[in-house]
């Protein structure tokens, strides 16, 4: 599967990273079906982690992707999903 990043300030988004693909990030089987994602953000130092299935796909500086504030998920059209539990610690 493939994953991208960006950040919205405002109105305005950009992306931090363009469209990429992974390794740790399945694909829909032959059907169609999609598999279930389990998908994490880590701030730890000057870094941002993101991870799918506990896997590392991506790191970027805090600098890039500012994590002081709100925070939420954009969720793209064509797409059936469920959020569930969302869970946010310090």
């Amino acid at each position: 599967g493939e994953y991208f990043l960006s950040r919205r300030t405002g109105t305005s988004t950009a992306a931090v990273r363009q469209w990429a693909a992974h390794p740790a990030i399945p694909k829909a089987d032959s059907t169609g079906k999609a598999p279930d994602y389990n998908l994490a953000i880590r701030v730890a130092g000057d870094s941002v982690r993101f991870l799918v299935n506990d896997q590392p796909v991506a790191a970027v500086a805090k600098s890039q992707f500012p994590t002081d504030g709100h925070f939420g998920a954009r969720i793209n059209h064509n797409l059936q999903l469920h959020l569930w539990p969302v869970t946010v610690t310090r």
